[in-house]
């Protein structure tokens, strides 16, 4: 009996971090007669891009092969 195992076969990359940061402040003001704050905002590239990957014990394509004999 055999007995064969693959992981991550077709080695995809598995990332485990991503840009959490959406939006960042530009510039801010603050107008003190109107009592009222003014804070521009850029919208970020790296949002959601990924930032890490996997570093396991394993390779990035592991396989196993099992035999087992009856006598």
């Amino acid at each position: 009996m055999a007995l064969w195992e693959a992981f991550n076969l077709f080695n995809w990359r598995n990332n485990t971090a991503f840009g959490a940061t959406k939006y960042n402040v530009a510039s801010s003001s603050f107008d003190a007669a109107a009592n009222k704050a003014i804070v521009n905002l850029t919208e970020s590239t790296t949002f959601l891009a990924p930032t890490a990957a996997s570093n396991t014990l394993f390779g990035p394509r592991d396989m196993q092969l099992g035999l087992k004999f009856l006598w």
